[in-house]
């Protein structure tokens, strides 16, 4: 996990990033606080990004992209920072050498072992309840347990959102590529579970939908484009939801667009781990929120039974009274939200907006840093996992200066290196 933030003004766009990033292995989990995840895209236009969530894309790491696609671009600049975004991910979809076939081959075994495993999963579960409940199970049972399963994984991921401009042979062409190798998995994971010729194909479609569907796992990658292209006089943010590359096209899609305007003077927006910057901005932990939400929701609900126990109340029109008492509880319960939203947004939110626009490029920077550091505060003095930590990368990008680092860590001593900083600006 990790903690970032981006606040904008007129003046400029301000990104902080912690350092700190989780692996996962079957012998457990480490997390290190030395990982880069904010970078300059461009190292002549005023243009930065930041990633979150998985540092790595296909197996390789974006750092290693966003350098790659930094020294194609070269002195190249845009109108737009919206042909940034688009020419970064043009970039990964373009580089073969990137992603060969071998890396593309573990991708697909990964995803479907992974889903191929939960459809698993699930059958055994109910073969396991249905043994516990009846002492036995029939062929025709097992049958029905498998298909059930599976059709019910097709129907879910089949029934989201097409992403746009996927081709319309790319399953096809992906089941060509990959067909014996999903079999090999197909056949190692079910083993003597009987699977129908439709129900495998359904399996291995149910696999392609998931790389043309609008279905992002937990473990995707976040990456935030901001800054400005040449026309632009206000700083932008876009940010891509992003997961795999595979057969040339990365599966990604437009998750969030935030743009300074007249109409819009601040903006403060935290991603990944984000309840401290929610809490500093809203007066409220939303978790603290969520639990009194549910307390008030609990106690209204049960108001028109508690009520209507009363001898009193026992009549042939009891019904009447429930239906209209569950009514008026969800009229008030609806109303305590919007004056509680009402509250926050007038007595928290607007003043510190209002404050942020007014915030020289400096500022925008320490409170950046502060909103990060108050996120890993709270791991660390917390028994949550700290997940969030290590030094805290802060820029600052505004249309005269450019990208400006305010803190960067370096895994190497910089005076030891001049020749890194000599060679930066050299072109291939």
């Amino acid at each position: 996990m990790t903690s970032e933030i981006a606040i904008m003004n007129p003046q400029g766009v301000a990104l902080a990033a912690d350092s700190a990033v989780t692996v996962e292995s079957p012998r457990g989990q480490k997390i290190f606080n030395t990982i880069n995840k904010l970078f300059t895209l461009s190292k002549y236009a005023p243009v930065g990004v930041m990633v979150y969530g998985n540092a790595h894309i296909s197996g390789v790491p974006w750092e290693t992209i966003v350098k790659e696609y930094r020294a194609h671009l070269g002195t190249s600049r845009f109108p737009t920072l919206q042909e940034y975004a688009d020419g970064l991910i043009k970039f990964i979809e373009s580089n073969g050498s990137l992603f060969p076939e071998d890396q593309e081959l573990q991708e697909v075994q990964t995803h479907a072992l992974g889903f191929f495993t939960q459809i698993r999963s699930q059958v055994l579960r109910d073969l396991d309840e249905a043994i516990a409940s009846k002492g036995s199970v029939t062929d025709a049972q097992v049958r029905s347990a498998v298909r059930k399963r599976i059709r019910a994984s097709y129907n879910g991921v089949a029934s989201a959102p097409d992403l746009p401009d996927y081709p319309t042979d790319y399953c096809t062409k992906l089941h060509l590529r990959f067909d014996k190798a999903l079999d090999d998995i197909i056949e190692y994971l079910f083993q003597k579970l009987p699977i129908s010729a439709p129900d495998r194909q359904r399996l291995k479609d149910t696999l392609c939908n998931f790389m043309i569907k609008d279905v992002f796992p937990s473990v995707s990658s976040g990456v935030v484009v901001a800054g400005y292209g040449d026309d632009e006089h206000f700083p932008r943010l876009y940010t891509y939801d992003t997961q795999s590359v595979l057969l040339g096209r990365l599966k990604h899609k437009l998750k969030d667009t935030s743009v300074i305007s007249a109409d819009t003077s601040a903006i403060i927006q935290p991603f990944a781990q984000r309840e401290m910057v929610q809490l500093f901005m809203e007066g409220i932990d939303p978790l603290f929120r969520n639990g009194i939400e549910r307390a008030i929701r609990n106690i209204l609900e049960g108001l028109p039974a508690a009520l209507l126990s009363e001898p009193s109340l026992r009549a042939a029109s009891s019904r009447v009274v429930e239906r209209r008492l569950k009514g008026v509880t969800e009229d008030i319960f609806k109303k305590f939200q919007a004056y509680l939203e009402g509250y926050s947004q007038t007595s928290h939110v607007d003043p510190i907006t209002s404050a942020v626009a007014l915030l020289p490029k400096d500022q925008l920077a320490e409170m950046a840093e502060a909103l990060v550091n108050l996120t890993s505060f709270k791991r660390r003095v917390t028994m949550e996992p700290e997940t969030v930590g290590g030094p805290i990368d802060v820029a600052v990008i505004s249309k005269g200066d450019g990208f400006i680092w305010i803190r960067r860590k370096h895994y190497f001593r910089p005076e030891l290196n001049h020749h890194f900083f000599t060679n930066y600006f050299q072109t291939r």
